[in-house]
């Protein structure tokens, strides 16, 4: 397993990776050094981090990446319809489950369990009467990385 170390305009993301196969992903506060990553391996972050630099340009612009399929069945369903919510664009938890014919709990639970927050847009999902959390925390770090995702893609 190969740990890379990418940088977007809120956050540094700590990437896990073997085999051009993203494995998890996870938001840093901290900045890290990639120093120790094989050659080839650096190649791969140096594309991601290429791609991730076109996004930040243009929120439509996709992330072409493979992901390691992981979770339950019902998680995947989840991750997948997160997947079809245009950039600039919310819903909440209750307008997903509806969708999904299931509860905004399932959803939100779905949500918490998420390997690959960015990548699969968790953050376009909000609560009824306001933001809601992200990455499983209702306050702090996560929620501002949260606002400021939106906000960047609501730009004009």
């Amino acid at each position: 397993m190969v740990v890379s170390y990418l940088t977007t305009q809120v956050a540094s993301l700590k990437v896990q990776h073997k085999n051009n196969v993203i494995v998890d992903v996870d938001w840093c506060f901290q900045s890290a050094s990639d120093d120790s990553q094989p050659d080839n391996s650096k190649q791969i972050t140096s594309l991601l981090q290429i791609q991730l630099n076109a996004h930040w340009q243009n929120p439509e612009v996709s992330i072409a990446i493979k992901l390691l399929r992981q979770g339950t069945p019902y998680q995947q369903s989840v991750w997948q319809a997160l997947t079809t919510i245009p950039a600039g664009q919310t819903l909440t938890y209750a307008e997903l489950a509806k969708r999904l014919n299931s509860s905004p709990r399932a959803v939100g639970n779905a949500l918490r369990a998420n390997p690959y927050p960015l990548f699969i847009p968790c953050h376009r999902i909000v609560a009824k009467n306001g933001l809601g959390g992200y990455c499983g925390e209702l306050t702090g770090g996560f929620v501002d990385i949260k606002q400021q995702l939106l906000a960047f893609e609501t730009r004009k």
